[in-house]
C-alpha cells in the first residue's frame, strides 16, 4: 500500500502542478512516558515518516515533582503536512498492532526479552519493505521524468515540499537520525520476527 500512496501523490502533483497544500505542523504522536521508546519503534517511525515526506523526532522534558523528585519524560513527534501526518500516524499505529499480534502468536511462553527481540525483527522487515517500495516508486518516476516534463515538474514540487519540512525540523533543532544497533539480540528470535514481518501487508 505504501507504493500506491506514493504513486497517487506523484499523480496528484502531476495534475495539480502545485506543492502540497497546508502548513508544516508539529504533532505529538502519543502521551508522555517516563521510559524511553524502544529503538525499533523510533527506527520504524523514522522509515514510515520519511516515506511520507515527514520528519519524526523524540522530545525529552525534565521536570521535578514533590512526590517523585526529578523526572524525565519522552514523547514522539511528527513534522509534516496534515495528509502526510495522518498517513504516517495511521501506518505506525497499524504496524505496532501487527507487531504485537505477531509477537503474541510466536511460541507462547517465551520470555519478555526474546519476545522483544522478535519485535525488533518484525519492525526491521517492515521498515525495509517500506524503504524499498519508496525507492522503487521514486526511481520509476525519475525514469518517466526523463521523457515527461509534467512528471519532472511534479517531482521538483514534491522535493521542494519535503525540503520545507526538513527546514522546519532544523529550525527547532531536530538532528538527523542516526542508526543504532540493538545490543545482544537473540538470533533465533530476531530471524523469526523478520520472517514474520515480511508477511505483513500494510493497509
Amino acid at each position: 500500500m505504501t507504493r500506491l500512496m506514493l504513486e497517487y501523490k506523484i499523480e496528484v502533483a502531476e495534475l495539480e502542478q502545485q506543492a502540497a497544500p497546508g502548513e508544516v505542523e508539529d504533532v505529538p504522536l502519543d502521551h508522555q512516558r517516563t521510559q524511553p521508546y524502544p529503538i525499533w519503534q523510533s527506527h520504524l517511525l523514522h522509515c514510515l515518516a520519511t516515506a511520507n515526506d515527514c520528519v519524526s523526532y523524540q522530545s525529552t522534558t525534565r521536570h521535578w515533582t514533590e512526590a517523585d523528585g526529578k523526572q524525565k519524560t519522552t514523547r514522539l513527534h511528527l513534522l509534516g503536512r496534515r495528509s502526510d501526518l495522518d498517513n504516517t500516524r495511521r501506518l505506525f499505529t497499524y504496524c505496532l498492532q501487527e507487531i504485537e499480534r505477531l509477537s503474541q502468536r510466536w511460541k507462547p511462553g517465551r520470555g519478555k526479552r526474546l519476545r522483544g527481540d522478535f519485535r525488533v525483527g518484525v519492525a526491521e522487515a517492515i521498515a525495509g519493505m517500506v524503504q524499498e517500495e519508496a525507492e522503487a516508486v521514486r526511481a520509476e518516476a525519475e525514469r518517466r521524468a526523463q521523457q515527461d516534463e509534467q512528471t519532472s515538474r511534479a517531482l521538483a514540487l514534491l522535493d521542494r515540499s519535503l525540503e520545507e519540512v526538513e527546514a522546519a525540523a532544523r529550525q527547532i533543532g531536530v538532528r538527523e537520525v542516526r542508526s543504532r544497533k540493538q545490543p545482544n539480540l537473540s538470533v533465533e528470535a530476531y530471524q523469526a520476527g523478520f520472517r514474520a514481518g515480511q508477511s505483513v501487508v500494510l493497509p
